[in-house]
């Protein structure tokens, strides 16, 4: 399921976690937030919180909201 060599789809046997990440950044960041409008961002711990109540740990969750976040979100936050 290549296009350009790019995956289309997510395989299978990809580990659950990677499939949650995938699914919360859909959510939470993809096409839904703008880097010039700061409050589009999603809450601090928004997407920290949906992953956790799907079972993924308070560590991974951290650590997997920071993953999907885009580099410039990071820089100040939400205003």
């Amino acid at each position: 399921n290549r296009a350009g060599g790019q995956v289309t789809s997510i395989p299978d046997d990809v580990p659950e976690d990677i499939g949650l990440l995938i699914a919360a950044w859909k959510k939470f960041w993809k096409g839904r937030v703008s880097e010039r409008d700061r409050s589009t961002l999603p809450g601090k711990d928004e997407a920290k919180d949906w992953l956790m109540s799907r079972g993924m740990s308070a560590n991974l969750a951290k650590a997997g909201q920071t993953m999907i976040a885009p580099d410039w979100s990071r820089k100040g936050g939400r205003k």
